[in-house]
């Protein structure tokens, strides 16, 4: 598939395209099937900042499942709204409905969704029940705690011509601001992105195995 740059740019639209703090999150929760494998080449990384972090979403969501069912229970069962609009990007403008944490038929972890910067929060949890509203925000919160915690987090700052491939529906990824002024104005962070599917994956190295 195609690839992207993911740089700073002025006045974004999307908060990927900025230097400032970006929180650990999962890509386009808001597909059906968000892409389950992504690439994230370095290009450039001459900037002061900039690191990359990620976090296992299903380590913490384990450990949960153990200290508050109940909270699980509810990331689990309740459909929350993402929502994506990006005006002079590429005109986008998607959403989708899902719960935070999908699990197997024998009850294990599969996917997790969470982009803060997508959440539809006016609409967020699509239930009328006030106090099921406020539970389900209550739990969030809770998750969101450990996840942002940078205890959890594995963090490097990517040297050029090193890549990264994350499994996007369980490790989250971030990144630490970077500083484009002053001493380190006309320095660069740039960075190759893209999406793939782990069945493609696993196919190329069957494959290669004959």
């Amino acid at each position: 598939g195609e690839t992207s740059e993911v740089k700073a740019i002025a006045n974004p639209t999307n908060e990927a395209y900025g230097s400032d703090y970006l929180p650990c999150h999962i890509d386009l929760p808001y597909y059906t099937q968000p892409p389950s494998a992504y690439f994230f080449l370095c290009i450039k990384n001459e900037c002061e900042g900039g690191e990359s972090m990620w976090v296992d979403t299903f380590a913490i969501l384990e450990q949960l499942r153990q200290d508050r069912p109940d909270y699980f229970k509810l990331l689990c069962d309740i459909d929350v709204t993402f929502r994506a609009y990006s005006p002079g990007l590429n005109n986008a403008h998607v959403m989708g409905s899902y719960p935070t944490v999908e699990l197997t038929k024998s009850g294990d972890l599969f996917r997790v969704r969470d982009l803060f910067f997508t959440r539809d929060n006016y609409r967020m949890v699509r239930h009328l029940d006030t106090d099921t509203r406020e539970k389900w925000w209550e739990a969030y919160n809770y998750f969101r705690k450990q996840i942002d915690n940078p205890d959890n987090h594995f963090t490097k700052k990517l040297d050029a011509r090193e890549m990264v491939i994350i499994d996007n529906w369980r490790v989250m990824h971030g990144r630490h601001p970077f500083n484009t002024e002053g001493e380190n104005a006309g320095k660069e962070r740039l960075m190759e992105a893209a999406y793939g599917d782990w069945n493609h994956l696993q196919s190329r190295i069957l494959h290669q195995k004959k």
